[in-house]
């Protein structure tokens, strides 16, 4: 197994884009890896909350979202930020699809959800803020399933 720092990933993405690779046909290839993931391992979920994040994370949760409302799941979006100022390959993500997301601040965690963590990417190096620390608290009490989109938001991708 091969495990690239942030700023690895960040001149592969580079890379493949500058080969002619479709960068969106890549981010609709890793939210459907997140959703088939979600449909393995939580199965029995009584729905998907997808927390989507300002960026091309949030962008690969907006894909997870429609290709898990597809096989039957039931799905709803939290947004970080206003997600109509989302921009590329992000904005073209939740726009390709039946996404009404509602702030990241009404989500209230339930007993069956599974939670797919698509707030940050790898590359954050900055603290969460006082509101997404307080959301990832509540879920941790209520005892929720996470699958995570790269990986944990607010966990450092170079140091872990």
């Amino acid at each position: 197994m091969i495990l690239l720092t942030p700023d690895e990933m960040g001149r592969a993405d580079r890379l493949a884009a500058e080969s002619g690779i479709d960068s969106y046909g890549l981010m609709v290839k890793a939210g459907h890896a997140v959703a088939a993931a979600a449909l393995k391992h939580f199965a029995t979920a009584r729905r998907a909350v997808v927390l989507a994040g300002p960026g091309n994370n949030g962008g690969d949760g907006y894909v997870a979202a429609r290709a898990l409302a597809e096989s039957g799941m039931a799905v709803t979006i939290h947004a970080l930020g206003d997600p109509d100022t989302l921009a590329g390959d992000a904005r073209t993500a939740r726009l390709d699809g039946p996404s009404h997301p509602q702030p990241l601040e009404a989500y209230v965690p339930r007993a069956g959800d599974l939670v797919i963590d698509a707030l940050f990417g790898a590359g954050l190096a900055r603290p969460l803020s006082g509101e997404v620390t307080a959301l990832i608290e509540a879920i941790v009490r209520q005892g929720l399933p996470v699958l995570a989109v790269d990986l944990p938001s607010g966990l450092s991708g170079a140091t872990g």
